[in-house]
């Protein structure tokens, strides 16, 4: 498939449509073409953006706050709590659980020295997400900064039976385990590179 920006691929796939809206990773929810959900927000859909670096968060504000948007000021994990957390300053969009997350820096990014902050972040899972802001989101992605198998066990929280009108799920990863998962629920994959597209009929 030739590459096409994230925001042009789900514009084109929603096309008019006014819909919902989750997005797990947000960082600072700046207007870009590589944000998912900033066209379908300018538009009149209504998101929820889970993002839990406090140094993100602020931005992130700013810059959805004139729209229908709601922010959880929170991770997403398999279960509830309070979890040690690398909030970064320098690199705040790679902010992570893993410690060691930035040596996955490529090249061109790994030139700014990485600085990190220390924290206690709370922790949610999906489940409380759609308790409270209910199970009819059109769409969702997934951008978190956790090794494919804590990924995976995150997605595998995920009951796409209880989410009937949810159509495309967007994750920068994949393996074979995730895509038998997806499968289950009537999804089938296109990938586009960076991200995976997992799209229901």
């Amino acid at each position: 498939m030739t590459y096409t920006s994230t925001g042009k691929f789900v514009r084109d796939f929603f096309g008019n449509m006014t819909g919902k809206f989750l997005e797990i990773g947000a960082w600072d929810g700046r207007p870009s073409d590589e944000e998912p959900y900033w066209d379908l927000l300018t538009t009149g859909w209504y998101g929820v953006y889970c993002e839990p670096n406090p140094h993100s968060i602020p931005s992130l504000i700013q810059n959805v706050s004139p729209y229908n948007a709601d922010i959880v000021t929170a991770a997403i994990g398999t279960t509830a709590g309070i979890q040690p957390f690398n909030a970064s300053t320098s690199h705040p969009y790679i902010s992570s659980f893993d410690s060691k997350w930035h040596l996955n820096l490529p090249p061109t990014l790994s030139e700014t020295p990485y600085v990190s902050d220390k924290i206690y972040a709370p922790t949610i899972t999906i489940d409380q997400i759609f308790e409270t802001f209910g199970y009819d989101f059109d769409t969702i992605s997934v951008d978190i900064e956790v090794s494919l198998e804590s990924e995976l066990e995150i997605f595998k929280t995920i009951d796409f039976n209880k989410l009937p009108v949810c159509k495309l799920v967007i994750s920068e990863t994949y393996s074979s385990e995730l895509q038998t998962y997806m499968e289950s629920f009537g999804f089938i994959r296109k990938s586009a590179p960076p991200n995976n597209y997992w799209i229901r009929a």
